[in-house]
């Protein structure tokens, strides 16, 4: 396989294994709680705001506690120079020297055996990965920039799409709320991993919101050999860009496609189709390695 143009055996870091995900649930109730308690005052005032805005403020301060362990309270901070830079697209020199200084941070707690025992964080894992294998500190870059930036722009947007759609659909806001009731009943704590597979019923809404708004809109591959589709030949080295639109909006996959209808993703439905009829995070060796950490973050909101 393929990453960054290297060729690498195997690399699947251990972050996203389920017992290093579990560790990040601290992270994903303490900012959700944070939101919700925004979003309270917020219903008291009557104050109009913009969600997405919020939730990929919470989204940044998640994935910075959990790939680089540290804290930039960027839900509270309007003007986190990082936020603003992702934002307005053009100072990347600025989200670059603040990966940097993190890494170099951390790489030298991690040559001087200060990294404690239970840092999990995505950046500790890489950095013994490095020690591994032959991984320069731009490798680690890449990957830490590309997870950061991937880890909550998507998923601001996923959760945001996710919120209208329940707006829009009472009678499936009522479902969601039911099969939460049914998990946590009148309870208030926090969520545990154990509890997340049984939200059965929100987890069918999420790849709806998946598919029908098609959050990613697009991949690409490298194309390592020729091959013919479709009748067409299509050279090595092209390449190739596949929209989820196609299948998304495939009257033949989804019939009705454009109705919200999360009963598509009933067992039942799922076992009809082809694995690769619905692939909002990729498939295959290049797919997103943080699908499972995304999809956790989004139930907890």
């Amino acid at each position: 396989m393929e990453i960054n143009g290297k060729e690498e055996e195997d690399y699947s870091p251990p972050t996203f294994h389920f017992n290093m995900l579990k560790k990040y649930f601290e992270a994903y109730n303490n900012e959700s709680r944070l939101m919700v308690e925004r979003f309270e005052k917020f219903a008291k005032s009557g104050e109009e705001v913009e969600i997405f805005n919020i939730v990929k403020r919470m989204a940044l301060d998640i994935i910075c506690d959990t790939a680089m362990g540290v804290k930039i309270n960027a839900i509270d901070e309007p003007n986190n120079l990082y936020l603003l830079a992702v934002e307005k697209d053009k100072t990347l020199s600025i989200l670059k020297s603040f990966t940097q200084s993190i890494i170099k941070q951390k790489a030298l707690e991690f040559e001087n055996n200060k990294v404690e025992l239970h840092d999990s964080t995505f950046l500790s894992n890489l950095l013994q990965f490095k020690q591994e294998n032959k991984w320069t500190d731009e490798d680690i870059r890449e990957e830490v920039e590309t997870f950061m930036f991937a880890g909550h722009d998507t998923t601001s947007s996923l959760v945001s799409f996710l919120w209208w759609a329940l707006a829009c659909h009472q009678d499936i806001r009522e479902k969601v709320y039911e099969g939460i009731c049914d998990v946590f009943g009148e309870e208030e704590r926090d969520v545990l991993p154990e509890d997340l597979p049984k939200l059965n019923y929100t987890d069918m809404v999420i790849k709806e919101t998946l598919r029908r708004y098609s959050i990613v809109p697009y991949f690409n591959r490298a194309i390592s050999n020729e091959i013919e589709v479709c009748g067409y030949v299509i050279p090595k080295g092209a390449n190739f860009v596949f929209t989820r639109q196609h299948t998304n909006y495939n009257p033949k996959v989804f019939p009705g496609p454009y109705k919200f209808d999360p009963d598509r993703f009933l067992p039942e439905n799922v076992a009809k189709r082809n694995a690769y009829d619905f692939t909002p995070f990729s498939a295959g060796p290049r797919n997103f390695i943080g699908q499972q950490f995304a999809l956790n973050e989004t139930k907890q909101c």
